[in-house]
């Protein structure tokens, strides 16, 4: 699976068969040839597609399979949705709304995490350190946090003794080559 950060909290994961898109910006679907064949919305008011788009378009809590990816959606009590995502025998997690998502039911729910996605909303603030005990809770190998404020990162990347971290690109994770322990990983965004 390789993970790329397009643009703000949208995210492109490409497997071997499959590519999904999340929170997906309107210009995005200029173009009728998409190759995506599954849309996720991590919140209602980024959903513009409505019935225009010919592929899945999954947008709230539940269980779904499209082309042999497993999905699940946890709500986050009205705050933002994750979706647990199974995807060339990768188990990934895209937490939006950190703050509220991170609650006991959902930290319950979870467990073998190889990545986990944490985006958050302009102007939201993070515990790094409560993130960082459910990431270690989740066994998660890859920690991608998306649109933290500086400061919140500063304190996450002073926790896992990484302040000299560098963004790249993409993030390729593939199941049998996953690190021993965890790894933040800083994407950038284009």
């Amino acid at each position: 699976m390789n993970i790329k950060v397009l643009k703000d909290n949208c995210l492109c994961l490409s497997g071997k068969e499959e590519k999904i898109l999340v929170n997906p910006g309107k210009e995005m679907f200029s173009d009728k040839k998409n190759e995506y064949r599954v849309v996720l919305f991590t919140r209602e008011e980024l959903d513009f597609l409505g019935l225009t788009f010919e592929g899945v378009v999954i947008r709230g809590p539940g269980e779904y399979e499209v082309g042999g990816v497993e999905i699940s959606g946890v709500d986050g009590n009205g705050d933002g949705l994750a979706y647990l995502i199974g995807l060339d025998e990768v188990a990934m997690v895209v937490v939006d709304g950190a703050g509220g998502l991170l609650s006991k039911k959902l930290v319950d729910k979870m467990k073998g995490v190889d990545v986990m996605v944490v985006m958050v909303r302009k102007g939201e603030k993070v515990d790094p350190k409560t993130l960082l005990a459910v990431a270690k809770k989740w066994g998660v190998n890859y920690l991608v946090p998306i649109g933290f404020e500086s400061d919140d990162l500063e304190v996450l990347l002073d926790a896992v003794d990484r302040e000299d971290l560098q963004t790249v690109a993409n993030l390729k994770v593939e199941k049998d080559s996953l690190p021993d322990g965890m790894e933040v990983v800083l994407l950038s965004s284009g």
